[in-house]
């Protein structure tokens, strides 16, 4: 009897210990990702052939819409890690945080367009939506616009907002093709 209060004790004081304290971390700050080409007038329709090659020949890439100083795509997401940055939790990636506790995808869909107004320019804007499956909360954001999010239930003492932005890969990705001209 006197071990087994003994034992009783010992997993009471083991079991009383203080929790480890959550804490987030946001994502470094935010720098303007370079998403605009200058390119000749004359370029225009030879890129947007080039840039539909592209589409088709890359797994990565598939043609959404096509107009005529536009063209949309959707981007498969190999690496959530790797095209955002939503801060750390615990000295863990927020991204990983959330698809270890909650499951999480990714969507992202391109929009080049080009500007031939006043100078030409080709410019490409990535929308994005982080999605915590679970409890369905979602971050949607583009190339230079990050987007904080109100927590539902946030860590007891936490800021209650996340921040999520774009880590450049993608679009430095898809305008490295046009570096050359």
């Amino acid at each position: 009897m006197k071990k087994f209060i003994y034992l009783c004790f010992i997993f009471l004081i083991c079991g009383c210990s203080p929790a480890e304290k959550n804490s987030y971390i946001p994502p470094l700050k935010f720098v303007n990702i370079s998403n605009e080409i200058e390119i000749n007038k004359d370029q225009q329709e030879e890129l947007f052939k080039k840039i539909k090659l592209i589409l088709g020949d890359n797994k990565k890439y598939s043609l959404k819409s096509n107009q005529q100083d536009s063209i949309n795509f959707d981007i498969k997401i190999i690496d959530i890690d790797d095209a955002i940055d939503c801060g750390q939790m615990n000295n863990e990636r927020y991204v990983d945080y959330i698809k270890r506790i909650f499951d999480s995808s990714l969507t992202a869909t391109g929009k080049v367009k080009i500007d031939s107004l006043l100078n030409s320019k080709l410019k490409l804007v990535i929308f994005y939506d982080f999605i915590s499956l679970e409890t369905g909360t979602r971050w949607r954001f583009t190339t230079n616009k990050p987007k904080e999010i109100l927590v539902g239930n946030p860590a007891y003492g936490l800021d209650p907002y996340r921040v999520c932005q774009s880590r450049g890969n993608l679009e430095k990705e898809f305008l490295n093709y046009f570096s050359n001209k």
